[in-house]
C-alpha cells in the first residue's frame, strides 16, 4: 500500500514582517502550516503579494489542499518575524 497523503517534507519557514512568498513543489498535494505554540503575530494568506488576502488563525494550523496541479507559490504576510512549520504532502 502507498499512502499518497503521507508527509513528504517537514520544513521550517522563517517569516519576516512582510509578504513572504512560499514556493510550492510541482508534485505537492497540499500543505499544513503550523504556527509555534503561543504565537502572537498576525498572518494573512494571499495568492500574490498585492492581494488583500484572508486573515488566518494565530494558533491553529492551516490546511491547504491543492488541485491536481498545485500553484507555483502562495504568500503569507506576517506582522512580525516568526518561524512556522510547513508539512508538505
Amino acid at each position: 500500500l502507498v499512502n499518497a497523503y503521507s508527509p513528504k517534507v517537514s520544513q521550517n519557514l522563517s517569516l519576516t514582517n512582510s509578504n513572504n512568498t512560499v514556493t510550492v513543489d510541482a508534485h505537492a498535494a497540499g500543505v499544513f502550516i503550523i504556527p509555534p505554540v503561543g504565537n502572537t503575530p498576525n498572518f494573512t494568506l494571499k495568492g500574490v503579494a498585492g492581494d488583500t488576502g484572508i486573515a488566518i488563525s494565530l494558533v491553529g494550523y492551516l490546511h491547504i489542499p491543492f488541485k491536481t496541479t498545485p500553484p507555483a507559490s502562495f504568500v503569507i504576510q506576517s506582522d512580525a518575524t516568526v518561524t512556522v512549520r510547513a508539512i508538505w504532502y
